[in-house]
């Protein structure tokens, strides 16, 4: 089976942006992520973009796999949000 995902080793991500990253992979959602992060949601909507253009991310899930799966993140810190 044959890939379309590109090749990220050339492309490098910010530290903002694994941090962002990070928060997305625990569940975050652009509010949640702003405030731990003391900006705006429209900017974390705007980085997130920049995230998903460099990964090759059609969503948010893929761009975590993606950042995990390249070292631009671990997981291990990650814990399951709880169902309400």
């Amino acid at each position: 089976m044959q890939t379309t995902e590109p090749a990220i080793a050339s492309r490098d991500l910010s530290d903002y942006e694994r941090r962002l990253l990070r928060h997305v992979a625990t569940g975050g959602t652009n509010p949640a992520i702003a405030r731990r992060l003391n900006t705006t949601p429209a900017t974390v909507q705007s980085a997130l973009a920049c995230v998903y253009r460099k990964l090759g991310a059609r969503n948010r899930a893929h761009a975590a796999t993606l950042a995990a799966h390249n070292g631009f993140i671990t997981l291990d810190h990650v814990t399951p949000a709880k169902e309400p």
